[in-house]
């Protein structure tokens, strides 16, 4: 029997993602984040799609055994971000803004 993904319990993964500075003169910046469910357990494996809005590139990776992912060398831009693991429900966050040169922290639930 298959599961669908409407007949799986709601899970909101939350991904808590650090926009980290790139060193003076550098055009790039990194990603980082962590990969949790409602009740606070990292998701090990968890399929992370960061998408250039502008130019369409897509950086594809998985969550480390502690829920943690790194997105190095990502151009400054917007980006959509989506999560997926296995029952649980996708979870995106769309229009993330990766400046250049300067430190944010952000956290989408």
């Amino acid at each position: 029997m298959r599961t669908t993904l409407s007949s799986l319990p709601w899970f909101a993964l939350t991904a808590l993602i650090f926009f980290a500075p790139p060193v003076p003169g550098q055009d790039t910046a990194t990603l980082t984040g962590t990969i949790r469910d409602q009740s606070g357990a990292s998701i090990p494996a968890a399929a992370v799609a960061i998408t250039n809005t502008s130019t369409g590139m897509v950086r594809q990776l998985k969550s480390n055994s502690d829920g943690e992912y790194v997105a190095a060398a990502l151009p400054p831009g917007t980006y959509n971000v989506a999560v997926t693991a296995p029952g649980f429900h996708r979870y995106q966050a769309l229009s993330c803004v990766l400046p250049k040169m300067r430190a944010l922290t952000w956290l989408c639930r």
